[in-house]
Formats: structure tokens, C-alpha cells, sequence
């Protein structure tokens, strides 16, 4: 019945790319491309594992997808 933020966190931190995309009604509305060979500076938390938020309203659905190489 409230706004939540939902934290993801990846506790792997040797992975090479790692992808998060947030769809809503079908749209990507959020991407974030990082991994152990990019720039520290991608992650949207800086730690040394991946971690990932997005903001729930009441009654809303969201497709997270994570992909990983």
C-alpha cells in the first residue's frame, strides 16, 4: 500500500557483465550495463558486489531481468 524501493544484489563480483533492465507495460524503463571489466564507476552501488534498486509504487508491476556472462 506504500512505495518500496527493491534492492538486488549480485554477490559475485568476478563477473565479467552483468546486464539489469527494468520493463513496465512492456518498456525497458531502466538499464544498467556493468561487470568486473568496466569501470568501477558503472555500478549503480558503489560495492564490490552488483547491486541494483528500483522503485515500486503501490499496485505497480515490473519485470526485472538480469543477464550475466
Amino acid at each position: 500500500s506504500k512505495p518500496q524501493d527493491i534492492w538486488i544484489e549480485v554477490d559475485y563480483p568476478l563477473l565479467d557483465s552483468v546486464n539489469f533492465f527494468v520493463l513496465k507495460e512492456g518498456k525497458i524503463t531502466k538499464k544498467i550495463n556493468t561487470g568486473y571489466r568496466l569501470p568501477f564507476s558503472t555500478r549503480e552501488v558503489k560495492t564490490k558486489s552488483f547491486v541494483f534498486v528500483t522503485h515500486l509504487a503501490p499496485q505497480e508491476e515490473q519485470t526485472i531481468i538480469l543477464r550475466f556472462r
